[in-house]
C-alpha cells in the first residue's frame, strides 16, 4: 500500500473517531448531520436550485427540530469532513438557518418568561446561560460560503476563515470573524455589525444598505460596489474604493473622502 493511501486511511479513521465522540456527547448533532446529508442528496437531484430558494425551506424544517447552541458548534467542526463543492456551497446556508431559527426561538422564550414574571412575580424562573454562537472552521481545508446569511440578531463568532458572501442579507446582530473573509463580505446587508480580525477580499460591502463593517487588516479592490448606506472601517491598507461611496468608507477614523480632499488641498498648496 502506498504511503499516501496509508496516511489517508489513518486520517479517515481519526475523523471517524472524532465524529463518533462528538455524536455520543451531543446527540442532537446526529440529527443535524443526517438532515444535512438529506439536504445535499436533494441538491444533487436539482443542482441549479438557488440558496435563496433553499433558505426558507431549511428554516421551516428546523422549526420542528430540537438542538442546542453546542450542537451547532460541534456540527461546524464536523463539517471539515465534507469537501465537495456542493457541500461547501450549502454548508454556510445550512448553519445560518440553524442559528436564525434557534435565536428566534430563544427570543420568543424570553418574551414568554418576561410575561410569566409579571403575572407571577413570586415565581423564580431559571434562565439558560446566554451564549454567543460559535462556529469553528480553523481545521477546514476549504472555507464555507454564505456563513451568517440573513442573520436576524444573533452574535456569531467564527474561528478560522470564511469564503464568499459572509453576512449576506444580514439584518442585525454581530458576526465576528477571527480570521479573514472572502469576496462579497456583507453583500446586501441592511443592519448589524461584521468584524474581520484579519483581511477582507474583493468587493467588500457590495450593495450594502446599512450596518457597519470593521476590517482590522487590509481590504482588496472594489470596496463599496453599489453601496447605498452604512459604514465600512478599514484599519490596514486598502485598494480601490468606488468613488461615490467614499463618504461611507473610513480609514483610521477618517472618511476616505476627507482624506483625499486633504491630500488634494496639500498638493495645491505646494
Amino acid at each position: 500500500m502506498k504511503l499516501t493511501n496509508i496516511i489517508a486511511e489513518q486520517y479517515e479513521q481519526v475523523n471517524q473517531k472524532e465524529q463518533d465522540r462528538i455524536c455520543a456527547q451531543t446527540p442532537g448533532v446526529v440529527t443535524l448531520l443526517s438532515t444535512f446529508e438529506e439536504y445535499i442528496a436533494k441538491i444533487a437531484l436539482a443542482p441549479f436550485r438557488s440558496i435563496e430558494h433553499d433558505y426558507p425551506l431549511l428554516e421551516e424544517k428546523f422549526e420542528n427540530l430540537s438542538y442546542t447552541q453546542k450542537d451547532i458548534t460541534e456540527l461546524s467542526i464536523l463539517f471539515k469532513n465534507y469537501s465537495e463543492k456542493k457541500e461547501k456551497e450549502r454548508m454556510g446556508v445550512f448553519l445560518s438557518a440553524l442559528i436564525n431559527v434557534h435565536y428566534k426561538k430563544m427570543q420568543a422564550k424570553k418574551e414568554i418568561e418576561k410575561t410569566e414574571e409579571k403575572i407571577f412575580p413570586e415565581k423564580s424562573i431559571k434562565r439558560d446561560e446566554e451564549e454567543d454562537y460559535l462556529l469553528i472552521f480553523s481545521e477546514h481545508k476549504d472555507a464555507p460560503l454564505y456563513v451568517g446569511m440573513k442573520n436576524a440578531g444573533a452574535s456569531i463568532h467564527i474561528e478560522g476563515n470564511v469564503k464568499y458572501g459572509v453576512g449576506m442579507n444580514m439584518e442585525s446582530g454581530l458576526i465576528h470573524i477571527h480570521g479573514s473573509s472572502g469576496i462579497y463580505t456583507g453583500l446586501n446587508m441592511t443592519g448589524g455589525s461584521i468584524i474581520v480580525d484579519e483581511n477582507a477580499n474583493e468587493f467588500l460591502g457590495t450593495q450594502m444598505q446599512g450596518g457597519e463593517i470593521l476590517i482590522c487588516g487590509n481590504a482588496e479592490s472594489g470596496i463599496g460596489l453599489d453601496m447605498k448606506n452604512g459604514k465600512i472601517i478599514i484599519n490596514g491598507t486598502y485598494n480601490t474604493v468606488i468613488s461615490r461611496v467614499k463618504a461611507f468608507v473610513y480609514h483610521n477614523g477618517r472618511s476616505i473622502l476627507e482624506i483625499e480632499e486633504d491630500n488634494l488641498r496639500k498638493k495645491e498648496e505646494e
